[in-house]
């Protein structure tokens, strides 16, 4: 079988190599699809040890596809199965191997295989394409699980790229009527819209009044304030957080899902006063994986309308290229192993 070993920025290489063979507990997937992730874009482009991808060992982490060994203590798991693969419990060495873990290679041992904790499989209308999806969709489902998201909550997301798409896929799944997607992107809020999104360019000089205008406004302990329930950060710098700060209300929740590169300077006095819960979104978790399959499965989202690009396995460097390339218009890159 063939495995994709990244050396370095701009550098991997195909190696043929045995295929790999199921201990007592374990199990192997043969890969059909596979997904080019935000962090396989920083090891391509820039440098893999700041996202856990190291020079001479395999990498992708967004895939899905079928069970082709168990071992004789595996239990619930037969060849054939369907499934998802969670990169984050997929080898005994846990998160610190998720980026790592194979997904550009044809075949992946999955150590100490368990339903429901590495290995999920698939209801029969869920595609391997689209289950491919489920690693990034998770982390847009813990972005609004973390704040505890309600049917009736006002949202807006800051960011328009993949994971604020799956955010906005998140919300819509689980019934949420009033949400606005905020970027500097024109093609990305088409993206955004055409997912169900209302969109704003956040640099429009009106952009506070279009804010208002949707919402409305609300009596708060400190006066009227746009009626916004929820904020859900996916772009990740500085003047989205200051906007932030500027729009929430008292007891607003503001869920943290994108990596800051910089230090952000928080007016802690501002944060007590208005009661703010600001929390982190990491990754995700079973549940989260849960409602991923179950949203997919339910067929009431566009999730699907992330895949913007398809590439033979052979096609991989030019698939990193397109991921890597912000002209190309591309949201999720997807590696098809069965072309």
């Amino acid at each position: 079988m063939k495995r994709a070993i990244y050396q370095g920025p701009r550098d991997f290489t195909f190696e043929d190599v045995e295929e790999p063979k199921a201990g007592p507990e374990d199990a192997v997937i043969q890969i059909e699809y596979a997904g080019v992730c935000g962090s396989d874009v920083t090891a391509w482009t820039y440098d893999g040890a700041a996202v856990g991808i190291h020079g001479g060992n395999e990498f992708g982490h967004e895939f899905a596809g079928v069970i082709t060994e168990v071992g004789s203590k595996v239990k619930d798991i037969k060849v054939g199965d369907r499934v998802w693969v969670n990169p984050e419990t997929c080898k005994l060495a846990g998160k610190v191997a998720c980026c790592e873990c194979g997904g550009f290679s044809e075949k992946v041992l999955i150590e100490k295989a368990k339903v429901n904790y590495n290995v999920y499989k698939l209801p029969d209308n869920v595609d391997l394409k689209e289950a491919a999806l489920i690693e990034p969709f998770c982390v847009g489902i813990h972005g609004k699980n973390a704040v505890h998201v309600k049917k009736s909550d006002k949202v807006i997301i800051f960011g328009a790229g993949p994971i604020g798409l799956c955010c906005l896929n998140a919300l819509i799944g689980q019934g949420v009527k009033k949400v606005v997607v905020a970027d500097v992107r024109d093609d990305r809020l088409k993206d955004a819209e055409e997912m169900g999104a209302i969109t704003l360019n956040s640099t429009a000089p009106d952009f506070m009044e279009q804010v208002e205008k949707i919402f409305g406004t609300t009596m708060t302990s400190f006066g009227p304030a746009i009626d916004i329930d929820v904020f859900i950060d996916c772009a990740g710098v500085k003047p989205v957080m200051d906007t932030i700060l500027k729009l929430a209300k008292y007891e607003a929740r503001i869920s943290i899902v994108a990596v800051y590169k910089e230090t952000y300077e928080m007016p802690l006095r501002l944060v007590m006063a208005k009661r703010y819960t600001i929390t982190g979104s990491c990754a995700y978790d079973h549940k989260d994986a849960l409602e991923a399959i179950s949203l997919l499965e339910k067929k009431n989202t566009n999730i699907v309308k992330l895949i913007t690009h398809v590439f033979a396995y052979d096609e991989l460097e030019k698939a990193l290229d397109t991921a890597s390339d912000p002209e190309s218009g591309s949201l999720k890159v997807m590696i098809d192993y069965t072309m």
